[in-house]
């Protein structure tokens, strides 16, 4: 089994926390075009973004049980996957009902990814020897 050194696994963490951070925001400023493609008021589209809360709901039930079965490395690549998906479809589509399940599944994939990074993160702690959790959060 290859092991990796303290301070290469806490490089890699960090690179993980910047992935999830870059995928989160990267869409953010979409929003205005996003709106104008689906042909909804401020209010429709703020109703139709808060949909994204209910994919992070469940997935807080299921995730640490997928971690746990699968392993972090497949979780993390899997939600990787759905989250880019989703982000290719929610960008371009004109229809509401396609934007709702992109949208929970972004949800759903950011809170499991997001989840698995924490875990590995708290697990890194006791090689890295540092405040690993706290110190990506706070960056």
């Amino acid at each position: 089994m290859n092991t990796v050194k303290p301070a290469t696994e806490y490089k890699l963490i960090q690179a993980l926390f910047f992935v999830y951070a870059f995928l989160l925001m990267s869409w953010i400023p979409r929003f205005p075009e996003i709106k104008a493609n689906l042909s909804l008021n401020l209010g429709g589209f703020g109703t139709l973004i808060s949909t994204a809360a209910l994919g992070g709901v469940v997935s807080l039930f299921f995730s640490g049980h997928l971690v746990h079965r699968y392993g972090i490395k497949r979780v993390i690549l899997t939600n990787l996957w759905i989250m880019g998906i989703a982000y290719f479809f929610i960008v371009r589509t004109e229809s509401a009902g396609i934007f709702l399940i992109c949208n929970i599944a972004i949800g759903w994939s950011s809170s499991a990814y997001h989840i698995c990074i924490n875990a590995q993160g708290f697990d890194a702690m006791e090689r890295v020897k540092n405040l690993t959790v706290s110190r990506l959060h706070g960056m």
